[in-house]
């Protein structure tokens, strides 16, 4: 039998995707439901990487295994690097008069202020844990048969294909952490996989729907 792969997590900075150039406004082939989907990801995402960096810090001290500490670390550094790219590209969002503060105060809100005080670190662990599941599910898309983003700007499409791959290479830390570390049982587990479900579904509809309605729709 052979040796498992051995997979890294690499950390990719000062990245410059051209966001502030003149990408159009449906980018995504002119297509106005699928931009503004995106678009809704884009805004959800810089909170969203704080929780995920957030809830794995809450377990970082436990962590003995000099690799999984690497990950932690690898993982960390990738998000935080997400949330500033997309932060830039939010830029582009509030040029055109998207009030980006307020909706992302809302996933903000949700997620930083109260699930992580109404829940465990361990029930928010395994969330994160789903939730990157989602992403990653989300990343291959990008790159099998269906290519999601073929007709996208090739700008938007460089940065989240930049992102898809990250998201691939450190899809299973959290749920080292969250299985190895906290040690957190199967129903819990489910458990936030279905609060997961419900989360990232309510909540990328609600942005989404919020960025239609600003354009008229």
């Amino acid at each position: 039998m052979s040796a498992p792969c051995q997979h890294t997590i690499t950390p990719r900075e000062r990245l410059d995707f051209g966001l502030d150039g003149d990408i159009p406004r449906y980018w995504h082939g002119g297509d106005v439901y699928q931009s503004r989907f995106w678009d809704a990801m884009s805004i959800i995402f810089p909170p969203g990487e704080k929780f995920f960096m957030n809830c794995v810090r809450d377990f970082r001290d436990q962590v003995t295994d000099p690799q999984l500490l690497a990950d932690v670390r690898a993982f960390n550094l990738q998000e935080a690097q997400h949330g500033l790219v997309h932060r830039k590209d939010n830029e582009r969002l509030r040029r055109q008069g998207i009030d980006v503060d307020r909706l992302a105060a809302l996933v903000d809100d949700r997620l930083n202020r109260h699930h992580r005080q109404t829940y465990s670190a361990a029930h928010t662990l395994a969330l994160t844990a789903a939730l990157e599941h989602f992403t990653a599910i989300i990343a291959h898309s990008l790159f099998d048969q269906r290519d999601v983003m073929r007709h996208a700007d090739p700008r938007m499409r460089a940065m989240y294909a930049w992102h898809a791959i990250e998201e691939v290479e450190h899809k299973a830390v959290a749920f080292d952490v969250l299985t190895r570390v906290a040690r957190v049982g199967y129903w819990r587990r489910v458990a936030g996989l279905l609060h997961a479900t419900v989360l990232f579904a309510g909540l990328s509809f609600r942005i989404h729907r919020q960025l239609m309605v600003a354009d008229g729709f």
